[in-house]
């Protein structure tokens, strides 16, 4: 009995550790998969460096500094991770921690799709928009409206800011 119950616990993961580390989805049921994006000259996105925010997270009664990275691919998809704050992301293996694909309207509005796994809970798909300016992304919760640039705040939104890192294979695994 107690194989059969966790044997029903494993089944019900809707996704896999990835041998590099990170998650991917069993059966991948992204909305943009059927035909993903492909980078065009006129987009302002940078592909060939990370974006990176900074924030700190709670847990019981100690802080962490962490450093919140977003990876962009000129094939529409795209990989979110962080790291710990003292580590240089020049020094480390930044691995795609989870995996999105992305589309580009009207030059600078981004959406990303990405596939989340909370510890030991099942993976879901989330969607967040961007705003890209010059060498900042302005990711939002929501969509912003009438097409013009919200107000961020923290509430918000997370602001991160470009990086150079020579670190990156160019061909990503999903």
């Amino acid at each position: 009995m107690l194989i059969s119950v966790c044997s029903i616990l494993v089944a019900c993961k809707n996704y896999y550790h990835h041998v590099d580390g990170g998650y991917r989805p069993k059966k991948p049921k992204f909305t943009s998969l059927k035909k993903p994006y492909e980078l065009k000259k006129e987009d302002i996105l940078n592909t060939k460096s990370i974006y990176i925010s900074t924030d700190t997270l709670e847990y019981g009664n100690k802080k962490y500094k962490s450093l919140f990275f977003i990876k962009f691919y000129n094939n529409g998809r795209s990989f979110q991770s962080s790291i710990d704050a003292k580590i240089n992301v020049n020094e480390q293996k930044l691995t795609p921690t989870y995996i999105g694909y992305y589309t580009i309207n009207k030059g600078n509005l981004l959406e990303i799709e990405t596939f989340y796994v909370k510890h030991k809970e099942k993976g879901v798909y989330i969607k967040e928009y961007g705003w890209i300016k010059q060498d900042t992304l302005f990711m939002f919760k929501s969509l912003p409206k009438k097409d013009m640039f919200p107000n961020p705040d923290k509430g918000n939104s997370t602001i991160y800011v470009l990086k150079k890192v020579e670190s990156f294979s160019e061909i990503p695994d999903w």
